[in-house]
């Protein structure tokens, strides 16, 4: 506060006896006397920015609790897994013509009731195929699968 009360006095004397200094010196105070106010008085936040700070808060948190869900996740119930490590092998042994197979979509995997004591999931795949024809033709078939292999295919339509 005694540095403010000099420059507030220096102020004063300038103003009078030198006009261009006075400016200069008036900036200072402010800029001195705004610090000195920040540290004796501390931003306090306004409502708004505590409910952005809340709801950044919530956000991160439920991001961070899908993430765990999704490690904890088994790899079986990932689309991608289950169509390279279970469809692709059960369609290569199965299909007529593997070469002419075509993925055209492959749901999400749903969890369903286990199997033989293993935990079990339920997968819709469409697939262009040739059949026993040489006839390329659409399929759409709901894979049931263990960790094992592939247990039961019904067509989904």
């Amino acid at each position: 506060m005694k540095l403010l009360t000099t420059l507030y006095n220096k102020l004063n004397f300038y103003r009078l006896h030198h006009p261009k200094k006075s400016l200069f010196l008036f900036l200072v105070l402010v800029v001195v006397g705004t610090r000195i106010s920040n540290a004796i008085n501390p931003h306090v936040p306004t409502k708004t920015e505590l409910a952005d700070a809340a709801a950044k808060a919530d956000k991160q948190q439920a991001e961070e609790a899908e993430a765990a869900a999704k490690a904890a996740q088994p790899k079986e119930a990932d689309a991608n897994h289950a169509e390279y490590k279970v469809l692709r092998p059960y369609l290569r042994a199965n299909l007529n013509d593997w070469d002419s197979y075509e993925s055209r979509g492959v749901s999400e995997p749903q969890a369903i009731a286990a199997h033989d004591g293993q935990p079990a999931w339920r997968i819709r795949h469409t697939y262009r195929a040739k059949n026993g024809f040489n006839a390329t033709v659409l399929n759409d078939q709901m894979f049931y699968y263990t960790k094992n292999g592939v247990y039961l295919v019904l067509d989904a339509k």
